[in-house]
């Protein structure tokens, strides 16, 4: 069992970048107040930029813990083209969130 909040969310990284190979990249999203993130019970979030995905918008996607991962998650996949929107303008997230660590870069998104 992964009790590290940090590398639980890369070890998530991983499994879903195998699990869907058309990702390319996977950023971790924090809130803003960063304390709030050592809290066991604040989820993971990530950010999965997948080309092959449908424009859809910011939909988080909540996931709950697992027997090797001991916190919940909530992923947002979006396209290439979503993702350079948030990178010019975050506050499209939800409220209080904000763009972290990439944890995955399989290419440069041009």
């Amino acid at each position: 069992m992964i009790v590290n909040k940090d590398k639980a969310a890369k070890t998530l990284a991983r499994s879903h970048a195998k699990v869907e190979e058309s990702i390319v990249k996977i950023i971790r999203l924090y809130t803003k107040d960063r304390e709030k993130e050592k809290d066991v019970t604040e989820p993971i979030k990530l950010l999965e930029v997948n080309p092959d995905t449908v424009s859809a918008g910011i939909m988080p996607v909540f996931f709950g813990s697992s027997a090797d991962i001991p916190f919940s998650c909530v992923v947002i996949e979006v396209t290439e083209d979503e993702y350079k929107e948030i990178e010019k303008n975050p506050s499209q997230l939800p409220e209080d969130w904000t763009i972290g660590d990439i944890l995955l870069d399989k290419e440069k998104v041009a």
